[in-house]
């Protein structure tokens, strides 16, 4: 799991400003779902976090939660303006619930 990217943001970052990592996290959401369903995976990992005391943990998604997140990240792009990215997951989404 070594190829999976450190989340830039700490615990107590994420729990102070719960918005901080919106943009990277859509951004890795569809590209790890275009993945994961293009390899018939059940679930994905985004990220590896580190915690204050040395522990690693991992920000999975489950496929039950892909629909969602995808729909939460075209509306993301669409209010950032970022039209591209908006298509990238519409055209994800459109894929996986065919």
């Amino acid at each position: 799991m070594d190829d999976i990217p450190i989340y830039p943001f700490s615990l107590e970052e994420l729990e102070r400003f719960p918005n901080a990592g919106d943009d990277i996290f859509f951004r890795r959401s569809i590209e790890m779902i275009d993945i994961g369903f293009n390899n018939d995976m059940d679930k994905i990992t985004l990220f590896k976090i580190k915690d204050d005391s040395g522990f690693d943990l991992f920000l999975n998604l489950p496929s039950t939660s892909w629909v969602g997140t995808l729909k939460d990240s075209i509306a993301y792009f669409e209010s950032t303006e970022e039209y591209e990215e908006c298509a990238y997951a519409r055209d994800v989404l459109e894929r996986i619930t065919d």
